[in-house]
């Protein structure tokens, strides 16, 4: 059950491939979130994985608090700022959605799109 949330849709980071990787990012909410994170927190898990490990009703409510949208795409893949691919990170009772994906050739964006505690 989703006790609480904050949209916090930030943009976290806006450079170059290489020093997204090494980087890490504070994170800006009143939720506890477990310090910086760093892309390797969440690249390989993918928003749509989520569903997989929570409540398909959480999942839901994510999905319609966060605003998300759904590319044309043939897999109809999630979007989030920028129309960037949805990433999740799992601490604690903490879900944290990334936005994160290259926005022109070397250049990568990071937002934070949300936290939502799931207990």
């Amino acid at each position: 059950m989703i006790t609480k949330y904050a949209i916090e849709k930030s943009l976290l980071f806006d450079g170059f491939e290489g020093e997204a990787l090494a980087g890490s990012f504070e994170l800006n909410t009143h939720i506890e979130a477990g310090g910086p994170v760093r892309i390797a927190d969440f690249a390989g898990n993918r928003f749509e994985d989520l569903k997989g490990t929570i409540d398909s009703a959480d999942y839901k409510a994510i999905l319609k608090t966060g605003n998300f949208t759904i590319d044309e795409g043939f897999l109809h893949l999630l979007k989030g700022s920028s129309g960037l691919g949805l990433f999740f990170c799992k601490r604690n009772d903490a879900i944290l959605v990334f936005a994160f994906g290259e926005t022109q050739p070397m250049r990568y964006k990071l937002y934070l799109e949300g936290v939502w505690v799931v207990v």
